[in-house]
């Protein structure tokens, strides 16, 4: 019977061995379960934080395209009027010297009919003091 009781003794032992394991074990596998849960909520966190922070940077390149564009179509129609200004201007230059040029040209044509009917008259009046003095001389002559 001293055996039996202590083979019971044991067994009771045995079984509040594998109660005891068992708790433990239920603890432990809480505390994972815990420890993994918190892990996957930092996880999720961080993973959102950088969906919104990409989302944001996105915007925020989106909005700088967006100016830009602007700016370079502001920059685009500055310079088509620059040019307007510069051909307009470049036309009145062309007008002026065009018209200086020809005022230019109309002096030096009347500087020259005058040169060149001075130098026509000049030989005509040359002419009748050359036959002036050869008729003279004819006369003294005869």
């Amino acid at each position: 019977m001293a055996r039996a009781l202590d083979l019971h003794s044991r067994g009771h032992e045995f079984e509040s061995h594998i109660l005891h394991n068992y708790r433990f074990d239920k603890n432990k596998i809480k505390i994972m379960e815990t420890v993994t849960l918190v892990a996957i909520s930092v996880i999720t966190t961080l993973c959102l934080g950088s969906i919104v922070y990409l989302l944001y940077s996105v915007r925020s390149l989106q909005n700088k395209i967006k100016t830009l564009k602007t700016m370079l179509s502001l920059r685009e129609k500055e310079d088509e009027n620059l040019y307007r200004v510069i051909d307009a201007s470049e036309k009145e230059t062309n007008q002026r010297i065009t018209e200086d040029f020809g005022a230019f040209e109309r002096d030096v044509e009347k500087r020259f009919d005058k040169s060149y009917r001075t130098m026509y008259e000049f030989r005509d009046w040359a002419s009748e003091q050359i036959n002036r003095l050869i008729e003279k001389d004819q006369i003294v002559n005869k």
